[in-house]
């Protein structure tokens, strides 16, 4: 386990949390109809927003390097990420028994996995990181009405796609990287202690957990209808969803010191890995040993990521 400075431990323990959530939700996957794994399902959506919150909030911290080395900026991220990504994409693949097209295909799209559509929009962020400090900086406001209006748009474009006949073509990536935006904003806003930095600094604990559960309880409502109608994924971006995400986000931001335990700190520091590596031993479990996914080998799968990091030395990517 690497040494964690004490300042960001309590972040430390939000990537604990948004992890256990990520390995929970693609541990319920095929059992939604249980009324647990739906609560589960729906509850964790916040998690991969709260990645990319993060990212934003350390972007900002990062901002001097960005703005003056951007070369550099990229080409450490791209170490850190980049290449366990590459190698355990072409290894997934090697399993998959695809042919050679698909390496190019996943590596480019993050189609190995499930989960790895998260490293191309994160990479998407990183690239455009300078571009947007900047926007942040001169205009926030519009920066916000940007990231606003384009999550609203592919909010309706969900809602166009269950109620009239056909299907709208995107790349999952693409519907992603709008989506995402705001939070990546959130993030880099709350580093610089801006607005929604004030909001969650003047709002009493009990308001910010009275509001966190009623915007779940109306996400559950929402999520149940649409899935009822149409069994698809992509209700994370159904209103209620960015509702609950967003305030998710800062509710769990305000209470980070009180979430700080051995337990998160421990599984935030294996983040990335844990990321990289549960999905396909989740699907090793149901190809190789024909076992059903669930929530504990989903647990299994966490504990095998980290003593394989472990026994192959792989560092932790913050």
């Amino acid at each position: 386990m690497e040494n964690v400075n004490k300042k960001d431990l309590s972040i430390e323990s939000l990537r604990g949390l948004a992890i256990l959530c990520v390995v929970l939700i693609h541990s319920t996957t095929n059992e939604k109809t249980n009324a647990i794994n739906y609560f589960i399902d729906v509850f964790s959506k916040f998690a991969v927003p709260m990645f990319i919150f993060i990212s934003g909030y350390f972007v900002y911290k990062q901002r001097e390097l960005i703005i003056n080395n951007f070369h550099q900026y990229i080409f450490k991220s791209f170490k850190k990420i980049g290449l366990p990504y590459i190698a355990i994409s072409i290894l997934v693949t090697i399993f998959t028994f695809n042919n050679y097209f698909d390496f190019i295909k996943n590596i480019l799209f993050g189609t190995a996995s499930v989960p790895y559509y998260f490293i191309i929009v994160i990479a998407q962020f990183y690239i455009l990181s300078k571009l947007i400090l900047i926007l942040y900086n001169k205009n926030k406001n519009l920066l916000f009405k940007i990231a606003t209006y384009s999550i609203l748009f592919y909010s309706i474009l969900f809602y166009l796609q269950l109620y009239i006949k056909g299907h709208i073509f995107i790349p999952y990536f693409m519907w992603q990287f709008p989506n995402y935006l705001l939070y990546f904003v959130l993030g880099i806003d709350m580093a610089a202690k801006g607005y929604s930095y004030q909001v969650v600094n003047n709002l009493s604990s009990t308001k910010a957990l009275m509001i966190f559960l009623l915007t779940l309880v109306i996400a559950l409502i929402e999520v149940k209808i649409h899935f009822t109608r149409n069994e698809q994924e992509g209700d994370y971006i159904a209103f209620a969803s960015i509702v609950y995400q967003t305030i998710a986000i800062l509710f769990f931001w305000k209470i980070k010191e009180q979430l700080e335990n051995k337990l998160f700190i421990y599984l935030g520091v294996f983040s990335f890995s844990i990321f990289l590596l549960h999905k396909p031993i989740l699907d090793i479990f149901k190809k190789v040993f024909y076992l059903d996914t669930n929530i504990l080998y989903g647990l299994l799968s966490i504990i095998i990521s980290i003593l394989v990091v472990k026994l192959i030395n792989l560092r932790k990517v913050k």
